[in-house]
């Protein structure tokens, strides 16, 4: 029986699709969702300590520890951003420990003048490419790894020389991106910072290592790894579905995790087992972050990646079509919501870092070492 209370979507055909499914999506509970907690919307409610949660009014202006409204806004808010860089943080540290293990192992350098565009901004001379990974490498994880009192190099390597200027004066330079995270936890904690001004700052301190490095240098070293994005027409959507072929449905952000994989999908022994069963061979189908990715650089994987079907927010639509046989992911906007419909429609689940785990996914730790037995 078809569930057809759903949000409006500017996407009609796809609204009109999920309308006639039997299993709910996140634009089904949209609409379950509609009334939602004032005190949330506007910041207002901790709960931070046993004596909450506190909830801010104007007949209750402050909560029991005595925070008023500004400092548990700011509070919320800057444990948010700590929340988010952590995640980005967690992709570039791992994209930087692949490009140095494809250096140290003689691994395949596709991206060679992203590899040494970043060396000369860096200021490394090394010639050899492997070498010059490892280096290249070793320089992020370095600045990652940096308490909170020592500044990070990079920055000034790669940053837009006006801002500099004006982040130095208002000092938010970070320090080490993971000190920053853990230090932005602990001043939002029980009864220690309660300025909403150094918190904000606190928050642009934050925004900048997200974005210099969890965000442009991941790219920048994804370049390395998987190959320079190339302009190109490609399809989106459902469409890039292939029912001839097994289609694995990917999802995350950690692109080079399944670097590995991808070349493995195309050897012929491999394509040899999806024909003993019927199909042409695999397909890899983008959905998230990392099919936006992957489409950047369709022009390297023609063979298996098959295109972008989709966000986070149609991937329960996308596998309630039938035409995903396995889901792999490895990191975030891979929803709860997906376990019920993989396992309605008997679709096996793989996960690849912890942090990502789904309740009903089988768990393979990734390592670049055993990625040829993960492969597997």
């Amino acid at each position: 029986m078809s569930n057809n209370k759903t949000c409006k979507s500017a996407d009609t055909v796809l609204e009109n699709f999920i309308s006639s499914l039997d299993v709910e999506t996140s634009h089904h509970r949209v609409e379950d969702q509609k009334i939602k907690c004032g005190f949330g919307q506007l910041g207002v409610c901790c709960k931070l300590c046993s004596n909450g949660p506190c909830r801010i009014t104007p007949n209750s202006p402050k909560g029991i520890c005595g925070a008023n409204a500004d400092t548990i806004v700011a509070r919320n808010l800057l444990r948010a951003v700590a929340a988010g860089s952590g995640c980005y943080i967690h992709i570039v540290e791992t994209t930087a420990r692949n490009v140095k293990s494809i250096g140290e192992t003689g691994g395949e350098i596709k991206g060679l003048n992203a590899l040494n565009t970043l060396a000369e901004q860096f200021g490394i001379t090394e010639s050899d490419p492997h070498k010059k990974a490892v280096l290249v490498a070793d320089e992020v994880l370095k600045d990652l790894y940096k308490p909170k009192f020592e500044k990070m190099e990079i920055i000034n390597k790669i940053g837009y020389e006006p801002r500099l200027k004006y982040w130095n004066k208002l000092n938010i330079m970070p320090g080490g991106a993971k000190s920053e995270v853990f230090d932005a936890i602990v001043k939002t904690s029980t009864n220690l910072n309660s300025d909403p001004v150094d918190m904000l700052l606190n928050c642009l301190k934050l925004g900048i290592s997200t974005g210099v490095y969890g965000l442009t240098l991941t790219n920048l070293l994804n370049d390395i790894v998987l190959g320079e994005p190339a302009i190109r027409a490609a399809k989106v959507g459902f469409k890039v579905v292939d029912k001839d072929y097994i289609n694995l449905m990917i999802t995350g952000h950690q692109q080079s995790v399944i670097s590995h994989l991808e070349e493995e999908l195309i050897k012929p022994e491999v394509v040899k087992k999806a024909e003993e069963v019927g199909a042409k061979g695999f397909k890899l189908v983008g959905c998230t972050c990392v099919g936006q990715d992957l489409q950047l650089r369709g022009k390297h994987y023609d063979d298996v990646f098959s295109g972008h079907a989709g966000n986070n927010f149609t991937s329960e639509a996308l596998i309630a079509t039938g035409g995903i046989d396995a889901i792999v992911s490895e990191f975030n906007c891979t929803l709860p919501g997906i376990e019920p419909i993989a396992d309605k429609f008997m679709v096996k689940m793989i996960c690849l870092d912890e942090v990502a785990k789904k309740a009903n996914a089988d768990y393979f730790e990734y390592s670049f070492e055993d990625r040829e037995k993960i492969s597997d």
